[in-house]
């Protein structure tokens, strides 16, 4: 008798074997593919750690943190599990450092009565288990969800659908159905639909914030700002996956940018106020980039005095915004520690934005630049930032073998940067290192920490074999950004890239 029949099927095979993405016997204590290839098999996921049906019902068999819902919840067993699993750990690791209340409160609010929500959350909650189970689908590169999401995902459409159709339809219903679908697609890796789904929840978000019906009611007030700042922030971070979108938002008023208002404040009363005003920066920034990088004139005399002018605001903003977050971080560590987290990472945020701009090619030399040797301090100092802002989260992710995904933050990105522009062994070094952290999101967004630092890897090696120099061999005489020409900080071509190299180390050992 075939003894594998009486053992339950491990659908992510041996945790090496899954590393790898290569297809696992499920042999036990050790699968022959290991034992085959000389490498050590790192065992099976614990079976407490999987979701399993009984009766019909999901069963749940994960630790999950107390949490009382604040009401009745219809539908089945399932749903209730899945809307707990929600409010106790998808929707704070969702927002992670931004806008916390739109996700555990506000969205929950209106599950109450709202049964298109509802079923979203729920549907989410589901997508997102999947997620911290190990199943990773990138519909981008051809890998398909199971129908059991696709039925979800297509009741939620089927019943806004049905809602826009009837007499009471809502617009507010209509916008949080819209970011729904969009992270949805986004936790799926599918960049196309998500970037959509989010343009079509931004022409509603300007549609709603011009109907004064809303305007009159406080809750649908709330609401708005909550969702204005998702949307901006998702606005811009969808406009850096795809450098041909710009961002539909225009968050910076004329006065502004001429001047005349001064954006940034004399001083930051809380990171809630510091993170409302970068966003507006990061909006700029992106704005500008757009407008500027269709035309990189070779001489001051050819750009426009206009363009000249609003550099030097924007340099100057973005410098007084670095320098009072600065005191705002200090404030918080000495006063108040409960805000360093967030203090710290708006920090890190805005030097990795100063940075990025001095170092952009510009005719202009009124403009701050900085040489290679002040670029590497820089890149240190925010590795070192980074390194203080990971150490500082009081535990990692619940599932310490699990994966962690959030919409909002940016880290992920941040160490991209660091590892693309250095020539510095020991903060290429640091940086890869820190993209293993245990308390750093495994996915933000569509940037995937996994698959970053495989390649990284690779180019690495290819790196201290062509390119050391110095007498204690601790630079390169060439940086990741331009070894990786321009594949490097796009997550959708970057994870194509690393699928492509596991193919190919999986069609080799074959062979072996």
């Amino acid at each position: 008798m075939n003894s594998r029949r009486s053992m339950p099927k491990v659908r992510s095979g041996c945790q090496t074997c899954k590393s790898r993405r290569v297809k696992c016997d499920e042999q036990k204590p050790s699968c022959a593919r290991c034992i085959r290839a000389g490498r050590e098999c790192k065992g099976y996921p614990p079976p407490d750690k999987n979701s399993q049906l009984h009766n019909g019902e999901l069963s749940l068999n994960i630790p999950i943190k107390a949490y009382s819902i604040p009401f009745k919840v219809p539908g089945s067993r399932t749903d209730r599990q899945l809307l707990h699993f929600y409010c106790s750990d998808a929707a704070g690791n969702l927002s992670d450092f931004y806008h916390r209340e739109l996700w555990t409160r506000i969205i929950l609010q209106r599950c109450h009565d709202q049964s298109i929500i509802r079923n979203a959350v729920v549907t989410l909650s589901s997508l997102y288990l999947d997620y911290v189970r190990g199943e990773n689908y990138y519909a981008d590169i051809g890998w398909s969800p199971p129908a059991k999401s696709l039925e979800q995902i297509t009741k939620c459409h089927r019943q806004l659908m049905t809602h826009l159709s009837s007499p009471n339809a809502s617009l507010e219903i209509a916008l949080i159905c819209s970011l729904f679908f969009h992270a949805f697609e986004t936790i799926l890796g599918n960049q196309q639909q998500s970037i959509f789904h989010l343009d079509q929840g931004i022409l509603l978000l300007k549609r709603y914030q011009a109907d004064k019906n809303y305007q009159l009611a406080p809750a649908s007030e709330e609401l708005c700002t909550h969702l204005t700042a998702q949307f901006s922030r998702l606005d811009v971070r969808a406009s850096r996956c795809d450098p041909t979108r710009v961002p539909l938002l225009n968050l910076v008023s004329p006065a502004e940018i001429s001047g005349t208002v001064s954006l940034v404040p004399d001083v930051f009363f809380s990171p809630t106020h510091a993170e409302a005003v970068y966003l507006k920066l990061e909006n700029w920034s992106e704005h500008r980039k757009r407008a500027q990088e269709t035309y990189i004139p070779e001489s001051i005399e050819n750009m426009h005095l206009q363009t000249i002018y609003e550099n030097k605001i924007f340099a100057g903003e973005l410098k007084k915004y670095c320098d009072n977050i600065e005191k705002l971080v200090y404030y918080c560590r000495s006063q108040d520690p409960s805000w360093t987290s967030h203090a710290l990472m708006l920090q890190i945020s805005s030097r990795v934005c100063y940075t990025a701009f001095q170092n952009t090619p510009s005719p202009d030399p009124s403009l701050p630049r900085q040489n290679r040797e002040e670029l590497e301090e820089s890149l240190k100092e925010i590795v070192s930032d980074m390194d203080c802002l990971l150490s500082s989260f009081k535990e990692p992710y619940q599932f310490a073998d699990s994966r962690y995904f959030t919409l909002s933050s940016n880290l992920i990105m941040i160490l991209t940067f660091v590892i693309i522009k250095t020539t510095n062994r020991d903060t290429l070094e640091k940086s890869l290192s820190l993209l293993k952290h245990n308390r750093l999101p495994s996915r933000e967004g569509l940037a995937d920490s996994e698959a970053m630092g495989y390649v990284f890897q690779k180019l690495r090696s290819q790196l201290l074999k062509e390119h050391i120099r110095g007498d204690d061999n601790q630079y390169f005489d060439t940086t990741m950004e331009q070894l990786g020409a321009n594949i490097l900080t796009r997550p959708r071509t970057f994870y194509e890239m690393f699928v492509n190299m596991k193919n190919e180390e999986a069609g080799n050992e074959q062979w072996q």
